[in-house]
């Protein structure tokens, strides 16, 4: 009966593989072979996209040191309107292309320092004030708020006499309207 059982499974497998072999071989019919022609057109047609005065050019710089994006969106020059994805890549050498399409093109850059948005949250004259840090680790005062540190929790106000680091413009907004609240 073992060999039974062998037999019928070596069938089975054979059959898989001359089914798979047939319907992968198989001649196609004409309007199979039309849908291959017009997907590879739209592909194609893909490729030879070029940047409009609709477009919308995003800028992303990558800094290394404090592993942070920074993005910048703005309308598609002039210069730029009909060019191709190679013709935008050869002008933009050095920067990573994205993504690329008449609507978009993303394109990013990677710098080898720190962004300009690392502050330390601190006091200044009794209010919470936002002071700026630079890459030389100076730090500046950037704007004293009208939050008396009287209103803080005392563990709040221990932590901002040592100073709160926070690294860019969104989070800092949000740190600045959690004390507000």
């Amino acid at each position: 009966m073992k060999k039974w059982d062998f037999f019928l499974i070596l069938t089975v497998f054979i059959f898989c593989i001359a089914a798979g072999f047939l319907y992968t071989f198989h001649p196609k019919t004409k309007e199979q072979i039309q849908e291959t022609a017009q997907a590879h057109m739209v592909y194609t047609a893909k490729q030879d996209a070029k940047i409009t005065k609709e477009t919308k050019m995003v800028y992303q710089y990558y800094y290394t040191k404090d592993r942070m994006t920074k993005e910048q969106e703005e309308p598609a020059q002039e210069f730029l309107w009909g060019l191709t994805k190679p013709q935008v890549e050869s002008i933009y050498d050095g920067w990573q292309m994205v993504f690329f399409s008449p609507k978009q093109v993303i394109l990013r850059s990677t710098v080898d320092g720190r962004s300009d948005e690392n502050y330390v949250l601190g006091i200044h004259d009794g209010y919470l004030a936002v002071f700026r840090e630079n890459d030389a680790n100076e730090i500046m005062m950037e704007e004293e708020t009208d939050i008396p540190i009287s209103i803080l929790p005392p563990a709040d106000v221990q932590q901002l006499k040592e100073g709160i680091r926070i690294l860019g413009e969104d989070n800092l907004a949000k740190v600045l309207a959690d004390y507000k609240s």
